[in-house]
């Protein structure tokens, strides 16, 4: 489960499946953050929201392609769709 801890607060997020564990997807999750962050967010919410947007984007690749065959390129085709979640 990944846990956020920064001076003022803890964030466990519990969504996301095996289906993260790829080869790509850590790549993946750090230049989301990366975009979270040069759009302003502060570290502690660029992490948490892009992890939120990934595991959503994961999960709808691992039905649509089952979960075995999914890449991270097949993460990425998904972020569009999944994009409105993390938007206040």
């Amino acid at each position: 489960t990944p846990t956020i801890i920064s001076r003022d607060e803890v964030i466990v997020i519990d969504s996301g499946n095996n289906t993260l564990a790829k080869a790509g997807s850590g790549d993946l999750l750090a230049g989301v953050i990366a975009a979270h962050g040069a759009i302003g967010l502060c570290a502690p919410q660029a992490v948490s929201r892009s992890q939120c947007l990934i595991a959503a984007s994961a999960s709808i690749a691992a039905k649509q392609m089952g979960k075995d065959g999914i890449i991270a390129s097949d993460i990425i085709s998904n972020l569009g769709a999944v994009s409105n979640l993390t938007k206040d």
